[in-house]
């Protein structure tokens, strides 16, 4: 019996030791003093010029001008010449807007007709007319001039004044002459006409300032904020948060202006994200649009897609140390929550149990890589090891492990550079997409959050935030 005791013995020795069926149970990784969040990423500027229907502008101008004006009732008497009076009555054409030179410009074709009578010191008075037969009557051009803006509250702003009021020819059909009396009665038509205008200059002004364009741009605000979907599961969140406006100019008639968003883009793998939309903030001036886009965006990935490719490449792989051997049987990738990630390893063999490592992944610029140089086991894992498995340090499992995760960056960066292109070219809504291209995206860091692989970037490109009608 002491024989067989001695020879067990002798067995366990040449074995290595009672740890050769050790089973670990370490915790996991226990967060240091450094948390990363979500929500930290600097504001960044795109700049996108808005192109807005001058329908707007032209409808109000339209409601705001009357069909006529005057009426051949209605007598004034002429300061030079007290027994002379004149009535006039107007007939308005269709409005037509437009902007240039950085103005508004409205203008419309008046139609006209006088009336004139002539009170002689003895005999009964009499009258004439012109414009009032069967001939075509004369006819006046007018033109409005504003310059237009858009206040800190998003209303159009306008000062209206007549610019021009003419004859709408040079020939006689757009004369008023009443020969019986000596007169011609078109320079008193064209001031009635501009007292007239003047008098609703602040009329149409008051209507140009109700226009309902806030309500269009909180629109395209709310939609501008929601996740867009690039592809499956690929989402662009630009996330706007306040916005600016260089000064407003023309471009194919309408009216354009240049607004700065300043935005927090990062694009999201996975479900479609839960997004904040904020109120529709105040106007302010900027000094310039900068030039083009170029936003700090951040690519989310789930450590889902890390964990199947480390699998890939280790899972079900056995390495040896001393006569002894372990099998990975599965790898799990999760964020620390303090810029680090752990990766837990379920082992089986002659050690059974789970072990921990930690790493802080880095990008190699120089290789345009992601990288974890610093892998190793987690200091809990460590010391479960000293104590029973100190031979799993020397297998070979942590260098295999850092090579595995050694993830290119080519073609990650080519894949939101294509996706990112197709954010620049998304119908956001019926009346409101994005126009432009990206040119180039770089890598700026990579950092390991507590859900997800954080990848920041700089994408630069040129865009256009189209409203109007589809």
């Amino acid at each position: 019996m002491r024989s067989a005791l001695v020879v067990v013995l002798l067995q366990a020795a040449a074995c290595g030791g009672a740890d050769d069926l050790a089973t670990l149970d370490p915790p996991p990784p226990e967060p240091g003093a450094l948390r990363i969040e979500a929500g930290d990423l600097p504001s960044s500027s795109i700049s996108v010029p808005v192109d807005v229907s001058m329908a707007v502008l032209h409808d109000a101008v339209e409601g705001g001008l009357p069909s006529s004006m005057g009426s051949l009732e209605t007598r004034t008497d002429l300061p030079d010449n007290d027994r002379l009076s004149l009535a006039w009555e107007i007939s308005r054409g269709p409005v037509e807007t437009r902007f240039a030179d950085g103005r508004a410009h409205v203008a419309a074709t008046l139609s006209y007709r006088v009336r004139a009578w002539y009170d002689p010191p003895v005999l009964p008075e009499i009258s004439a007319s012109c414009g009032t037969g069967d001939g075509p009557p004369p006819r006046l051009r007018v033109q409005l001039a504003s310059p237009i803006t858009l206040d800190r509250e998003w209303h159009l702003r306008t000062d209206v004044a007549a610019e021009t009021i003419r004859p709408a020819t040079d020939t006689e059909r757009d004369r008023c002459e009443v020969t019986v009396f000596d007169i011609d009665a078109t320079g008193r038509v064209i001031e009635g006409a501009r007292s007239a205008f003047t008098a609703l200059s602040d009329d149409i002004d008051g209507l140009v300032s109700e226009i309902d364009v806030r309500t269009d741009f909180e629109g395209w605000w709310e939609m501008i904020a929601q996740p867009v979907e690039l592809t499956d599961r690929v989402w662009l969140v630009l996330a706007p948060d306040s916005v600016h406006r260089t000064g407003i100019a023309g471009q194919s008639g309408d009216v354009l202006t240049t607004l700065t968003l300043h935005a927090r883009p990062r694009i999201v793998i996975g479900e479609r994200p839960e997004v904040d939309v904020s109120p529709l903030p105040p106007v302010d001036s900027a000094a310039a649009p900068g030039e083009g886009v170029r936003i700090v965006a951040e690519a989310v990935a789930g450590y889902a897609e890390i964990t199947r490719r480390l699998n890939d490449a280790v899972a079900g792989r056995s390495f040896e140390a001393r006569g002894r051997t372990l099998t990975v049987e599965g790898l799990q990738v999760s964020g620390v929550g303090d810029g680090r990630v752990s990766v837990r390893a379920d082992l089986d063999g002659d050690v059974r149990g789970t072990v921990f490592l930690v790493a802080t992944p880095s990008y190699d610029r120089e290789a345009d890589e992601i990288h974890v140089d610093d892998l190793d086991f987690d200091v809990r894992t460590r010391d479960r090891l000293v104590a029973s498995a100190a031979w799993v340090a020397r297998t070979g499992l942590i260098s295999e492990i850092r090579s595995a995760a050694h993830f290119p960056a080519t073609e990650a960066r080519t894949w939101a550079l294509e996706k990112v292109h197709e954010g620049f070219n998304a119908r956001i809504s019926p009346e409101v997409r994005l126009e432009g291209r990206a040119i180039d995206v770089t890598i700026e860091s990579v950092t390991a959050g507590p859900e997800a692989l954080r990848i920041r970037t700089v994408v630069t490109g040129e865009a256009r935030l189209l409203v109007g009608p589809s």
